[in-house]
């Protein structure tokens, strides 16, 4: 386990940093949400689990080429949230 540290001077904030922030509570998500589709038996979270490792293999170098960033950000979002109620 290793542990990142970023010092911001004060209370300053920035849009980057914010989304590194976003970014950072984004991947614990889907890692804590593999997780618990991995540990669930069930048909769904199977297919689930499956849905989500298709969509994250799209995300690969050359990507932003072909769709914006936004694009992509929303649809691992909304993938995310639907797939998180199948694994409650």
């Amino acid at each position: 386990m290793f542990c990142i540290i970023f010092a911001y001077p004060g209370p300053l904030s920035s849009i980057r940093f914010e989304r590194l922030r976003e970014g950072i509570r984004n991947y614990e998500k889907i890692r804590i949400l593999r997780g618990m589709l991995t540990g669930d038996g069930s048909p769904e979270a199977a297919v689930a689990r499956r849905e989500l490792d298709d969509f994250l293999a799209t995300i690969r170098p050359g990507i932003l080429e072909q769709r914006s960033a936004a694009e992509v950000t929303r649809e691992g979002r909304r993938l995310v949230h639907r797939i998180s109620e199948v694994a409650r």
